[in-house]
């Protein structure tokens, strides 16, 4: 007699194994009105409120915002909607995606028309 055996689960939000689904956001500051956001891991609608949560408080200390997808692994419709809402906040925003995942997921939706996306960081900001 055989027993099935189950499945293995994914985690919130995953697309995949090796710790797939997990997102890490980090803030950083540029200079003295200039928040750095670097987003890796999966954006999704599990992940999506707390991109959207990060770019918030960034909204709230720097002037000048530059969210850095280059770690993204998935960038969903949630964290797309995300994004474009702090471009309207803040036009002056810079998407930095120039991994596969974000770049298609911006091009797809059409927000890569939408932001400024640009394929590495800002000189003045790289380290």
């Amino acid at each position: 007699m055989s027993v099935p055996t189950p499945s293995p689960r994914l985690p919130a939000g995953g697309h995949g194994p090796r710790g797939a689904g997990e997102l890490r956001l980090t803030i950083t500051r540029r200079g003295e009105d200039t928040a750095v956001l670097t987003v890796a891991g999966d954006v999704d609608v599990a992940t999506a409120d707390r991109l959207r949560a990060a770019l918030l408080r960034c909204d709230a200390r720097c002037a000048g915002l530059v969210v850095d997808l280059c770690h993204v692994d998935f960038l969903g419709g949630a964290g797309v909607r995300a994004l474009l809402r702090a471009g309207e906040r803040n036009p002056e925003a810079v998407v930095v995606a120039s991994g596969h995942a974000a770049r298609r997921a911006l091009a797809v939706t059409g927000a890569d028309r939408a932001l400024d996306v640009r394929g590495r960081m800002p000189e003045l900001l790289a380290c």
